[in-house]
């Protein structure tokens, strides 16, 4: 009798079933009382066909009944999205942010300290809306400066004057979305407050997590206390209790440039680690049958004590949970895949939490055990050393290939960059990370110990300091980071395509997986012959969104003119951010940047001052610029037409004196003018029938031809 191969992966079918349903309620949400009425109905069939089919035929039924399950399963996940979103409660403070006079919220982390300003996350419990106390719930992100005389922690009780706003969406072309990030979290409001906030008291929802924060905060002072070098002490807060706050931008592009910033996440490699490390040391056990299970016991209350001691982190939650799943299986003895386990991890903590599916960390975590799972021994075994040295360093290269080859698509496709020397960098950063993590669990283990302990620092930070010097001397070598990379989400599809039917053609050597490899290989070729030919002749101008910036960026082919105002600096953040994911979508190759005076002098751009105006005929198109330097408009003797008439830096009040002088296509209203007077010039263009659009609520205007 023919055994399909999905037969041995009853729980990746179930999985990948749920994944699907969540998948579909995030892009296409319908109404729950549909879903859970076709759920109850598919639950009902199924029971119905279970109960009437005799069992000589039950065979003939088994396939319909299969399918059946994995579409209630999907039916299920997308349920639990629609249950799991909480903007739909009538309470949620979406439905009366508008109207909040000031609100009384608990942080639910410790606060995080930024360069800047603190921040925190709450969970509103009250509101005043109206002169009136309303119960109210729903997540703000909190900002206040660093300057506050008090310090937040989790289960404080907040009470805070004004109002929350909605994160604002992305602004600009291909700009990281800080509200789809923070809506996986279920916060979609933010408040940057001054000293309008007030700690009323504390009142932790959850006293097993406000222990989890007090032993992390007891861990941080004394890695604080017996750490002194800065940069040393930064990383074993970020690599052993998972705390980032503190790593500065050079240690942490240093690591990103290396191939090695995965350490510095506590997650499924630290986890790992520990995992791997009890293991062995808890061998001895498994040797003696009556107490086998002790050894699978001692590992998960290490495993989730360390868990508790990183404060119960997302990321460690999820590692752990894995691990858990494979300990329970490897101590039951059972003949079960390795996939089945992981996928019934992954089940379980989709359907604890749904939004992990869109989470980096969840999908890069998953792909990476996978691709050491199934890649590692088959390129270990590619290569047979006899040397004992030379053997373990192929090993631990093997793994670092197979969680490289697994996660590399979808890391370009978020991190826009290689690293080219990841494999040499982990050679030495992975048996560091291990040597790091266990004398800093042996400094925080000796704590009763103040010399032992103070021992165990030295040497954590000697360790540290070598390895943040190799790091760098790593990221300083020629061609060390191919950047930037630009990947759409069709082509990581494709990609992800062709690594799946490479690696089955590999194992079947059938050839229909080669043929349809060939086509997708075809598919891909085609589309970046497709890209690179509309990207040779494109015609853009971009007027970016940013806040109290003039930034445009004229856009022929790969090359591209941006002009900026005084401001605007390149090799600042709000460059990074704003501007560079869209020049590097475009395919930019070459750019110049001018300021608005300085453009104005250079031959090879168009652009040239007309009467006090700046003025550029660019493409066949009109663009006339009125900025600070345009306050006396010029008295023409008949109007001027342009295509584009850009308002910048609150030049006019009115837009009568505008009218007067100029016909325009259209009216583009800068993101340096004050938001009020944006506003207001909007509405007066509506009233004159003119097509405006106002760069700070609109986001970027963008031209193509």
């Amino acid at each position: 009798m023919y055994m399909s191969p999905w037969s041995s992966f009853p729980f990746v079918r179930i999985t990948l079933a749920l994944v699907g349903g969540i998948f579909s309620a995030r892009y296409w949400e319908g109404p729950v009382w549909v879903v859970a009425v076709l759920l109850s109905l598919l639950l009902l069939a199924y029971v119905l066909v279970m109960v009437g089919t005799p069992l000589t035929t039950f065979c003939t039924w088994s396939p319909w009944l299969g399918f059946l399950g994995l579409v209630g399963i999907f039916l299920l996940g997308y349920l639990r999205w629609l249950m799991h979103e909480v903007r739909h409660d009538p309470r949620h403070i979406t439905h009366w942010s508008a109207s909040v006079e000031a609100y009384e919220a608990i942080a639910l982390e410790d606060v995080h300290e930024k360069i800047d300003r603190n921040r925190v996350v709450a969970a509103v419990r009250r509101a005043r809306v109206q002169g009136q106390w309303k119960q109210v719930q729903g997540k703000v992100w909190i900002s206040f400066p660093k300057s506050t005389s008090f310090q937040v922690c989790y289960g404080d009780v907040l009470l805070i004057q004004g109002q929350p706003r909605v994160v604002p969406v992305a602004r600009n072309p291909n700009e990281f979305d800080y509200a789809v990030f923070l809506g996986l979290s279920q916060i979609y409001h933010q408040h940057f407050v001054g000293e309008d906030i007030v700690v009323m008291a504390h009142q932790p929802p959850n006293p097993v997590k406000a222990l989890s924060f007090q032993v992390l905060r007891y861990c941080q002072a004394l890695f604080t206390q017996y750490i002194h070098h800065p940069e040393a002490r930064a990383v074993v807060l970020a690599l052993v209790v998972g705390q980032k706050d503190a790593l500065t931008s050079e240690v942490s592009t240093s690591y990103a440039r290396a191939g090695t910033m995965h350490v510095l996440a506590v997650s499924g490699l630290h986890v790992g680690i520990l995992y791997w490390f009890l293991s062995i040391f808890l061998r001895f056990l498994k040797s003696i049958s009556n107490v086998r299970w002790l050894s699978t016991a001692v590992s998960l209350v290490v495993l989730w004590f360390y868990a508790f001691v990183t404060g119960l982190s997302p990321s460690v939650l999820r590692a752990t949970t894995m691990f858990t799943f494979v300990a329970i299986a490897s101590m039951l003895n059972r003949q079960t895949s390795i996939y089945n386990t992981l996928a019934a991890s992954a089940f379980l903590l989709l359907f604890w939490n749904p939004t992990l599916l869109f989470s980096v960390g969840f999908q890069l975590s998953y792909l990476a055990v996978l691709g050491i799972v199934y890649l590692q021994p088959r390129i270990y075994r590619s290569l047979v050393l006899s040397n004992w040295v030379l053997n373990k360093l192929w090993l631990l290269t093997s793994v670092s290939l197979g969680a490289q080859v697994a996660t590399a698509p979808l890391s370009l496709y978020y991190f826009n960059q290689f690293p080219t020397y990841f494999v040499i960098a982990n050679w030495v950063v992975v048996p560091a990370a291990f040597v790091i993590l266990c004398l800093g669990l042996l400094v925080l283990m000796t704590s009763f110990c103040t010399s032992l302990s103070m021992l165990s620092a030295w040497l954590l930070e000697i360790v540290v300091l070598g390895v943040n010097k190799f790091v760098g001397s790593i990221q300083k070598l020629p061609s060390s980071l191919v950047a930037p990379i630009y990947l759409n989400f069709s082509v990581l599809l494709l990609l992800y395509g062709l690594l799946v039917l490479y690696l089955a053609f590999l194992h079947t050597k059938r050839m229909q997986y080669l043929i349809a490899m060939s086509v997708l290989a075809m598919l891909l070729s085609l589309h970046a012959m497709r890209i690179y030919l509309s990207q040779q002749t494109q015609r853009k101008v971009i007027f970016y969104s940013i806040d109290h910036h003039q930034v445009i960026s004229f856009v022929k082919g790969h090359h591209s003119t941006l002009c900026v105002d005084n401001r605007f600096e390149v090799d600042s953040p709000k460059y990074a951010y704003h501007v560079q994911p869209s020049q590097t979508a475009l395919g930019i190759t070459s750019s110049d940047t001018y300021t608005l005076e300085e453009v104005v002098q250079q031959q090879e751009f168009p652009m040239r001052v007309w009467h006090g105006l700046k003025v550029a005929v660019w493409q066949g198109k009109k663009f006339i610029f009125l900025d600070k330097n345009s306050k006396k408009l010029p008295h023409l003797a008949e109007k001027v037409y342009t295509d584009f008439l850009v308002v910048e830096e609150n030049v006019v009040t009115t837009l009568q004196p505008l009218l007067d002088r100029f016909d325009f296509g259209t009216l583009v209203i800068g993101a340096s003018n004050r938001r009020l007077l944006a506003h207001q010039l909007q509405e007066e263009a509506t009233q004159h029938g003119l097509y405006s659009h106002s760069l700070l609520p609109q986001g970027a205007f963008t031209l193509s031809w």
